[in-house]
């Protein structure tokens, strides 16, 4: 099947790729990892949520914080395209919740992070 990027930064996003992850840790002589973006900082928000259905911890978890959204973000987006082009993988899933946050960002950064989803989503294995 080729390389695997299992992406994930959100709760929701953790549990709903949970099985994903458990399924290519069954499977013997798969090649995968996961890539956490890392949106949640904190235990209750975030690791127990691997703990709970026994997920490995990821692979890849860029360090990536900021005291502002706009510091933060970019670092995660640009970190996170330079592990999935340097990984070579061959699949990757391009979820995301392009709602988040609309609220407090203005329409310009949610239209621009919906853009940067659609490029992430297309990349190819080179």
């Amino acid at each position: 099947m080729g390389k695997i990027c299992v992406i994930i930064g959100t709760r929701p996003e953790i549990i709903k790729m949970s099985p994903v992850v458990l399924a290519c840790e069954r499977q013997e002589g798969s090649d995968w990892f996961v890539l956490h973006t890392g949106q949640h900082y904190s235990y209750g928000m975030d690791r127990v949520f691997f703990e709970q259905p026994g997920l490995p911890v990821a692979g890849y978890d860029p360090d990536v914080r900021s005291n502002t959204l706009a510091g933060t973000e970019p670092e995660r987006i640009f970190e996170g395209a330079r592990i999935m082009l340097n990984s070579k993988m061959n699949w990757r899933n391009p979820f995301g919740d392009g709602e988040a946050g609309a609220e407090i960002v203005e329409i310009l950064i949610d239209e621009k992070i919906r853009l940067i989803n659609d490029m992430v989503s297309n990349l190819r294995k080179t």
